[in-house]
């Protein structure tokens, strides 16, 4: 589980990086753009923000239970992820996630 929720922990920032990159290197004004082109986009984008607000959740409820953290760290870290969802959630799973606690059932 840890490593699917690791990648979808990607999509907000991958999504992100994608938006601007299209919107920077498109040499196309907008009004050109086409209605089938458009409405991908849309639903794309759309399925992202889907997926950002149920990691958003995901994240707050893992930090809020993490109890490596006292009150402030979790505090800290939830609102790092209601406020900066691309860039927290992937640092949250990276120190908290990414590796089993000792002495775990789910230890290597």
């Amino acid at each position: 589980m840890s490593t699917a929720l690791g990648l979808a922990t990607l999509v907000p920032a991958a999504t992100l990086l994608l938006f601007v990159a299209f919107v920077f290197l498109h040499d196309r004004p907008w009004s050109d753009i086409s209605g089938d082109l458009f409405a991908v986009l849309l639903l794309l984008w759309l399925a992202a923000l889907v997926l950002a607000v149920v990691l958003a959740a995901v994240y707050v409820v893992l930090a809020a239970r993490n109890d490596r953290l006292g009150a402030t760290g979790k505090a800290v870290w939830i609102v790092l992820v209601l406020l900066a969802l691309p860039f927290a959630a992937p640092a949250y799973w990276w120190a908290f996630l990414r590796m089993p606690r000792k002495g775990s059932s789910l230890q290597r």
